[in-house]
């Protein structure tokens, strides 16, 4: 088996588990507090953060956490936490899944806006075009519509905020540093999620204990398995097999939670596909040319 075929593989696999990763979250969402459930979790991930940093020698505080784009980031986390929560929480699985692939298309416009990257016509057609694709999703103006929906996308602004704001923070602020304080945002948008829905504290039962170790396990094999995937394989060659978590997460939604997916969301979900691959193969290619061959295999690739 080739280093390509085996990375692809591990990505549909790490996609998969991903896709069940929230479905299990859905379904414990049901009988516990969303609030609750985001702060287990997050300091859940925090303890195994401080463990591997204790072995490995690494400190979680640097004086560059308290510059204004590492407290932007983390602004942007609780928000991303509350409105992604929220969002799925609210709406079909199917749905949610389907419009957090709008994710790369919004951190190209940020990127243009905030970091004044260059706005080429590839660049604008592509993103009209995952426009278009998330208007088809979520059917606005037709008995189909949800307001709920709209979660989704203000979680995809979120996410795309956080995710450009980081491009800024200087390489004295370590990432092992980001990703703690990041689960520390997690505890507060917990909650205040908790305050914002009025939520007590539950305690769950030993099947949804259960449940959760399960999800956390899945989390952390799935990262592992992404890691492993983006590090062998060609990221030309594995990066559509990103789309592999789309089509996980309409099966669980169907088969799961009942849900029906219809025409105009499969089109959608097509044209954010289309759109996505066609920027990322786009851009490659004129990396490709400014930057010397040599140097071109190396170009990092833009993630849905």
């Amino acid at each position: 088996m080739t280093d390509n075929l085996r990375a692809a593989l591990l990505m549909v696999f790490a996609m998969t588990v991903f896709a069940i990763e929230d479905a299990i979250f859905k379904q414990l969402a049901i009988g516990l507090p969303g609030g609750e459930l985001i702060i287990i979790g997050s300091v859940t991930g925090a303890c195994y953060i401080l463990i591997w940093g204790h072995f490995k020698g690494r400190s979680v505080w640097s004086r560059g956490l308290r510059r204004g784009s590492v407290i932007t980031r983390n602004l942007a986390e609780i928000a991303s936490t509350l409105s992604g929560v929220a969002a799925l929480m609210l709406n079909p699985l199917s749905v949610h899944a389907a419009i957090t692939q709008a994710i790369p298309l919004v951190v190209t416009v940020a990127a243009i806006l905030y970091l004044r990257e260059a706005l080429t016509p590839t660049r604008l057609f592509a993103t009209a075009m995952g426009f278009a694709g998330v208007l088809l999703i979520i059917e606005p103006g037709t008995t189909a519509f949800r307001p709920e929906v709209l979660l989704c996308v203000l979680s995809v602004f979120c996410v795309a905020l956080r995710d450009v704001v980081t491009r800024t923070i200087p390489r004295d602020v370590s990432s092992y540093a980001l990703i703690f304080w990041s689960h520390i945002t997690g505890i507060l948008a917990g909650l205040m999620l908790m305050v914002i829905f009025a939520q007590g504290w539950v305690l769950p039962p030993l099947w949804m204990i259960g449940f959760f170790v399960i999800n956390t396990g899945f989390g952390l094999l799935g990262g592992v398995a992404l890691t492993i995937a983006v590090r062998q394989g060609e990221a030309s060659f594995i990066t559509p097999f990103r789309y592999s978590r789309i089509l996980a997460a309409f099966a669980l939604g169907v088969f799961w939670f009942g849900e029906t997916i219809s025409v105009s969301m499969l089109a959608g979900s097509a044209l954010l596909v289309v759109a996505g691959l066609w920027v990322f193969g786009t851009e490659r290619r004129r990396a490709a040319v400014v930057m010397p061959p040599v140097m071109a295999p190396i170009i990092p690739e833009v993630a849905p």
